[in-house]
């Protein structure tokens, strides 16, 4: 079992530290628009992704220091690449979104990544409430697109809209 989590820590590292540089890639195809101060349109997206590759090179140190320190740790485990099929779905999902984003706008392609985002994400053998899901996936898009437009002044991609 123990052998099983450093593979975890160690795959989950990689795959976040990767999403990271891609996500920090495709924030500079952002339009820049300056917001106030020395703040622009890539400040945030560019703050998430360096996060996100500060956490993942962290687990991935995390993970190498408890294989040397740990010793022996035997053989991968069978279901190594099973583990991983959500993380692989969620990071398809965001990777489309982000190139749709541009095509479809904010409006209409969040919904369509949260309401995805929640299938590959619910309990596999939890009941699905599928109306639930989109109203959620719907709510979260309007609070977001007010939040960013109104609270923040940012405007979103508008895409065919």
């Amino acid at each position: 079992m123990q052998a099983e989590k450093k593979y975890n820590d160690l795959g989950s590292g990689i795959t976040v530290t990767i999403f990271g540089i891609l996500y920090l890639a495709f924030s500079f195809s952002i339009k820049v628009t300056k917001l106030g101060g020395s703040t622009s349109s890539r400040m945030f997206p560019q703050l998430i992704a360096v996060i996100f590759i500060f956490l993942g090179v962290m687990l991935i140190i995390r993970s190498l220091k408890h294989r040397v320190v740990g010793g022996q740790e035997g053989q991968a485990p069978a279901k190594f690449g099973k583990k991983y099929q959500r993380v692989l779905s969620v990071f398809v999902i965001s990777f489309l979104y982000v190139l749709l984003m541009n095509i479809l706008g904010f409006i209409i392609a969040t919904p369509l990544y949260l309401y995805a985002f929640i299938l590959v994400l619910s309990p596999k053998d939890g009941k699905k409430n599928h109306l639930r899901d989109v109203v959620i996936a719907i709510v979260a898009t309007a609070l977001l697109y007010f939040g960013f437009r109104y609270g923040f002044s940012m405007m979103l991609p508008r895409g065919i809209l």
